[in-house]
């Protein structure tokens, strides 16, 4: 299982570099949305951090540049 979200991570980072010119991401308060019964599975689950840390990692490899708000 671990090794499907790695991977689905890493297929969505790339489109996302390949695809957009500039990517912006928001820094979210994680913790307090996490609080939130409804959403707290599914926001642990989405693995936020490796997103932001592959998309940094890949659009400094590249042409694109990230911004974070």
């Amino acid at each position: 299982m671990g090794n499907l979200r790695r991977n689905d991570t890493h297929q969505l980072t790339s489109r996302l570099v390949g695809d957009f010119d500039v990517i912006v991401i928001e820094d979210l308060y994680v913790a307090g949305m996490l609080r939130n019964r409804r959403l707290a599975r599914h926001i642990a689950g989405a693995n936020w951090a490796q997103i932001r840390r592959q998309l940094t990692y890949k659009t400094q490899c590249g042409s694109s540049p990230t911004e974070l708000m």
